[in-house]
């Protein structure tokens, strides 16, 4: 790839755009107490954990199980401490711990509840249900405080759990309605380890009812909707929401209305029917008095509580606002300054607020909606592989994680489809060759796919056969290489980190390697690695040097293991407190791209940082720093060149030049403003070819020159074009001289999702 003077080196972008990936809708999402980690919940029952709150990197995935329903998510941090973003809490070195009052560390522990009626405490090393319990009825709804867990339930009760070491116990419950229950909301004014002496609980009549818990009596009832007018109307009121702040109750139901009611005598202040749809979520900011409220109609309202002239406060329409064209099922407020929502469209939408209020918004061809800063959106892809390249095929893990399809490049068609038994979802997976691989949460399965004759082989029964095993583990990590003599071999890491290898060209016999603990353990003069210091990040395997890169969930462990001495050969250096996302190798070099944007390069011969990293790491240019889509994966282009892509963006990193003071931008299409569109008119010709080159299969990169001659159409240096969008893996072919790109088409990604009221109905 290297080349003179003579101009700029390019090759050839294959966009493979026919495998789709289907991304989940968020049901639900929780914020730890110190804003460092979001859970999100999705319709395939997966869980994400992702970092907060300035790099928005996916730091776990827990595949969930199909018959493990997620209706809600909750943290339990016990004794947790007041701190929130302070320098303290930033130097822990694994955000899977948290800080008490007493300046300890303790685990994370993370709950969920869902319709099937199961509340589950999942652990979050093996992504597996640490304990169970079965309320025998639906929950529709939960709140925590402390270790108690308050549930809504189908058979009109309330009941009341707690959360032990080991299990989850039943507490009590409150006397039985003859209606659903739908929503709670706890009066939490006792301390953490006390159950609380009042809720507020809403159901599917319309009525609100507060519970006395010491007595277990309803003290208080009240309904938005009386029974006559319900007959009268054939309209049923649920109360889906209900949220205290202050000593105001506010209620969303299925008529799209947001209510408030004074909270101690249960008399209707007033009600906003501005949404045209169930209220589905209601989020409070105390700071600026606002309460938000969205739900089946995607709009977000805010109303503000105001001060009077007669000294008295009254709650007022503040602003309305659209930044999702779906269902919103949940919102959190992440600081006084910034909300987030989630739902049907599968990715997170951010928003800034000013004053507790949305900016107002106008039509979007207008020019003020052109000057208006646009909405973040943090893509819902998966960091960890959702496709594989592998030669002329294409082999994708659907968004459901359920099955697997292999794709045809040349023909485009899908050729085989793999969907598997139990309840389970797919973990991890790997493909090479003839052989196809995946794991889930109880075992791993090895297939073999003749593409010629079409027709696949399961070898997971004579890899047990062979060894005398009864099944293959569960493995959090598969990976396929072929060695040089082009027999191919199969590299698992079980949940306990033991290193196998599998023989698949053979006899198929498993050779145990080592364990990882262990060995980082004894190269580490004996420091104990704590049960969340296991979680693993990413690992990076070189099937040339079998060298094994992994990254643990503590940023003082990143260990360079070597398979051929069964040792562990570097413990590399922790860089600024950063995550490391994920990295690629080759013989004397290791490229990691960290959540903070930087790329740190290593040189793996003399084990220490690389010349370049050590003369530019702290030369990166903010407005690269600032990008907000994470590193998702790196491509070798050349000895020298590296391409770094994220879901919406790619760079091409040269470590034979310098970083510039600020990086170019790329832009895929011209702009709408004015000034914009006088400039596109004045290159029509080359706006043309960026619009048509969209729809094509091939389009040019354009790589850096490898002289220090400058030229009119040199490319500098880490320069971002967002160009190509939905990257789900990148791959460069030397022979052909291109770079192969699955590409996740977002047109496709809306088609799939299920039709709304607010689109259909009330959409703008």
């Amino acid at each position: 790839m290297d080349q003179g003077s003579s101009g700029s080196t390019q090759i050839d972008i294959e966009r493979l755009r026919f495998a789709n990936y289907q991304p989940q809708g968020i049901e639900s999402m929780a914020l730890s107490f110190d804003k460092r980690l979001l859970a999100v919940s999705r319709e395939s029952n997966s869980i994400e954990i992702w970092r907060l709150p300035y790099s928005w990197s996916q730091v776990l995935v827990i595949p969930g199980n199909k018959n493990c329903d997620i209706r809600r998510i909750h943290w339990l941090e016990m004794n947790h401490s007041a701190k929130i973003n302070t320098k303290e809490q930033i130097s822990n070195t694994n955000q899977f711990y948290y800080e008490t009052q007493e300046n300890k560390f303790k685990k994370r522990r993370l709950l969920t509840t869902g319709l099937n009626g199961l509340v589950i405490e999942w652990d979050l090393r093996t992504g597996k249900p640490k304990s169970k319990y079965s309320c025998n009825s639906a929950v529709w709804d939960s709140q925590m405080h402390g270790k108690f867990l308050y549930l809504a339930c189908e058979d009109g009760t309330v009941k009341i759990l707690k959360v032990k070491k080991n299990k989850i116990e039943y507490i009590r419950q409150m006397f039985k309605v003859d209606a659903r229950c739908l929503s709670l909301a706890l009066v939490r004014n006792v301390p953490e380890n006390q159950m609380v002496k009042n809720i507020y609980a809403g159901y599917s009549d319309s009525s609100i009812r507060k519970w006395d818990m010491i007595g277990g009596n309803s003290v208080l009832h009240f309904q938005k909707q009386t029974s006559k007018k319900q007959k009268k109307t054939n309209l049923e009121c649920c109360i889906w929401q209900l949220k205290l702040f202050r000593n105001h109750l506010l209620s969303g139901d299925s008529q799209g209305h947001l209510s408030v009611w004074d909270a101690e005598f249960g008399t209707l202040q007033k009600t906003f029917d501005n949404l045209k749809g169930d209220i589905n979520t209601i989020e409070v900011n105390e700071d600026y008095q606002c309460v938000y409220a969205s739900g089946i109609d995607s709009r977000l309202l805010v109303i503000k509580l105001k001060d009077s002239a007669n000294a008295e406060q009254s709650w007022v329409f503040a602003s309305i606002y659209r930044g999702q064209s779906h269902d919103i099922k949940s919102l959190i407020l992440i600081s006084p300054k910034q909300l987030i929502s989630a739902g049907v469209t599968t990715d997170i939408c951010v928003y800034n607020l000013t004053d507790g209020r949305f900016n107002d918004q106008f039509g979007k061809d207008s020019k003020h909606q052109q000057k208006t800063q646009k909405l973040r959106h943090i893509p819902p892809f998966p960091f960890k592989t959702a496709a594989i390249i592998d030669g002329k095929s294409i082999c994708v893990l659907n968004g459901n994680q359920r099955f697997i399809e292999i794709w045809n490049a040349e023909s485009q068609m899908q050729v085989l489809r793999i969907e598997k038994k139990g309840d389970y979802n797919i973990r991890c997976f790997d493909k090479l060759g003839d052989f196809i691989v995946y794991s889930d949460g109880k075992d791993t399965q090895i297939f073999h796919f003749n593409q010629n004759e079409l027709t696949l082989k399961k070898l997971t029964q004579k890899v047990c056969v062979s060894n005398g095993l009864q099944s293959i583990l569960s493995s959090i990590w598969l990976k396929l290489y072929q060695s040089d003599n082009e027999q191919t071999y199969l590299l698992i890491l079980d949940e306990e980190l033991n290193l196998r290898e599998v023989n698949l060209s053979e006899d198929y016999t498993v050779k145990e390697l080592f364990n990882l603990n262990e060995k980082l353990v004894d190269s580490l003069n004996n420091v104990t690695l704590k049960n969340y210091d296991k979680i693993i990040n990413f690992i990076s395997f070189n099937c040339t040097s079998h060298k094994l890169y992994v990254s643990f969930a503590n940023l003082q462990f990143f260990a360079e293991f070597d398979l051929t001495k069964q040792q562990l050969s570097w413990n590399l250096p922790m860089i600024e407190n950063s995550l490391s996302l994920c990295a690629h190798s080759d013989q004397d070099k290791l490229i990691v791209a960290y959540d903070s944007n930087k790329v740190t390069v290593f040189d793996l011969n003399n084990k220490k940082i690389h010349s370049w990293s050590a003369a530019n790491q702290d030369k990166f240019p903010q407005n690269y720093l600032t990008r907000f889509n994470r590193t998702v994966g790196i491509a070798q282009v050349s000895s020298s060149q590296y391409i770094i892509y994220t879901n919406y963006t790619y760079s091409v990193l040269d470590i034979n030049k310098g970083l510039p003071e600020e990086v170019e931008i790329i832009q895929n299409h011209p702009g709408k403003s004015v000034e914009e569109k006088n400039l596109a008119a004045q290159n029509w010709f080359d706006n043309l070819k960026i619009s048509q080159s969209k729809y094509i299969k091939k389009v040019v990169l354009p790589v850096l020159e490898q002289s220090s001659d400058s030229t009119k159409d040199q490319v500098s240096n880490l320069t971002i074009s967002n160009k190509i969008k939905g990257i789900l893996n990148m791959q460069y072919d030397s022979e052909t001289n291109t770079l192969k790109v699955v590409e996740n088409v977002w047109k496709k990604v809306v088609e799939n999702f299920v039709g709304t009221v607010a689109i259909n109905k009330y959409g703008q």
